[in-house]
């Protein structure tokens, strides 16, 4: 399928290039590909109406040609998107990650992707009940939390390891969001148990 295909490293620094033409206060890469997951777990099916979000602010585009190329190249990460979050990998594997490893995959900002997934979390309220810490998804967002320093602690305060593994349990619990979330929309299931 033509939308499980990585976007090449040009790709993606066009549609960066793109989003910082509209406003230097846009998420990043990882921050954008992780909002949009966010997203998606809880089946929002129009990421453009939340382009304040991503474009940190009210977002006003006079020039309809922008706009339109903003649309096209947002709805086509948005489909890579949602079929890597659906495929039958065990782990979500970032589309947009701007950097790669020796082996040109990925190699995903945990920081800032947790960032954008919280970010999304905190846009869908109705969607992520997480405002009490008893809630169960509280504990499946604890991964997010460290990784982003909500919690005060730094990235560099943690040894390679504990990232590397924070990372893998936060990109597994995408999954099982995303599957749980899919069989059971948010609104009819507030608590969630994923195994």
């Amino acid at each position: 399928m033509a939308t499980d295909i990585q976007p090449s490293l040009e790709e993606l620094q066009t549609f960066n290039a793109l989003l910082l033409q509209i406003s230097p206060d846009t998420m990043n890469l990882d921050q954008l590909d992780g909002f949009l997951v966010g997203l998606a777990c809880v089946q929002q099916h129009d990421p453009w109406d939340y382009l304040n979000h991503i474009v940190g602010g009210e977002f006003s585009c006079c020039d309809p040609a922008l706009r339109a190329r903003l649309l096209e190249q947002l709805t086509l990460c948005w489909q890579r998107i949602n079929y890597r979050l659906y495929d039958e990998l065990p782990i979500y594997s970032a589309i947009m990650s701007g950097s790669r490893d020796e082996d040109g995959q990925p190699l995903l900002d945990p920081s800032d992707w947790a960032c954008g997934f919280l970010q999304a979390v905190e846009a869908c309220p109705a969607s992520w009940p997480v405002t009490e810490s008893e809630h169960p998804v509280w504990h499946y967002l604890q991964p997010f939390r460290l990784l982003s320093g909500e919690h005060g602690i730094r990235m560099s305060a943690l040894d390679p390891q504990a990232i590397g593994a924070l990372t893998v349990q936060m990109l597994q619990t995408v999954k099982q969001f995303a599957n749980h979330w899919r069989q059971n929309p948010p609104e009819s299931l507030p608590s969630p148990t994923m195994h």
